[in-house]
């Protein structure tokens, strides 16, 4: 029990000084972009009640829902192809030739197949990744625009 009570003690040690370091080093940030870590945490709780269940349950409902699907379709057609020597030796061929396709070489092919509001979010999200803007200014009063609206 000791050994186990040291071994979260040390990996709570640099975690814990990081938050405390963060919250004294920016206790009297005036910036809106980087405000002081109260502010954060208030926000962050004032958010927790709604927006919670509005803007995250969606996403992993979606997320769950395409994985519970997708694994139940898998085991079916691996347990079927398996079963089956006619089948599994006619889909051999399809299925190594799939296998060797990377995973960045099916997008524009599932863009074309589920249509723009899908290839809209990926690009959103691969565009985060790079860093580069997924918005530009509007000419407008209404701010920002998606750069890839539907």
């Amino acid at each position: 029990m000791t050994r186990l009570f040291t071994r979260v003690a040390e990996l709570a040690t640099l975690p814990a000084l990081l938050i405390v370091t963060w919250w004294f080093a920016s206790e009297r940030s005036t910036s809106p972009y980087f405000p002081p870590l109260r502010v954060i945490i208030r926000a962050l709780f004032d958010w927790l009640p709604d927006g919670f269940g509005r803007d995250v349950m969606p996403s992993l409902i979606n997320l769950l829902s395409g994985f519970a699907l997708a694994v139940v379709v898998g085991i079916a057609l691996g347990v079927l192809l398996g079963r089956v020597a006619v089948l599994g030796a006619a889909f051999s061929p399809i299925i190594e030739f799939a296998r060797s396709i990377p995973l960045r070489r099916c997008c524009p092919s599932s863009f074309s197949r589920w249509g723009r509001r899908i290839g809209c979010a990926f690009w959103s999200l691969r565009w985060a990744r790079s860093g580069r803007p997924c918005w530009r200014p509007s000419t407008g009063s209404a701010g920002l625009i998606p750069v890839c609206s539907t």
